[in-house]
């Protein structure tokens, strides 16, 4: 379950802060851009799309 949803998100994220990298160069840099994408993939995994993906899959996982 847990990599069904980090799989797209560390697909997703990256490209959608292209822009903001682009925009901003300094956020660009090799280390703050991996922190930066690592942030907003744990906390969407933690806070928006995991809860809703158990509660959606909770049947089946604790059967």
């Amino acid at each position: 379950m847990t990599t069904s949803v980090i799989w797209p998100l560390t697909l997703l994220v990256p490209f959608l802060l292209t822009p903001l990298f682009a925009l901003l160069p300094w956020l660009g840099m090799w280390g703050i851009r991996h922190g930066i994408v690592a942030a907003c993939v744990v906390g969407l995994v933690v806070y928006v799309v995991m809860p809703r993906v158990v509660r959606l899959v909770a049947p089946w996982m604790f059967r």
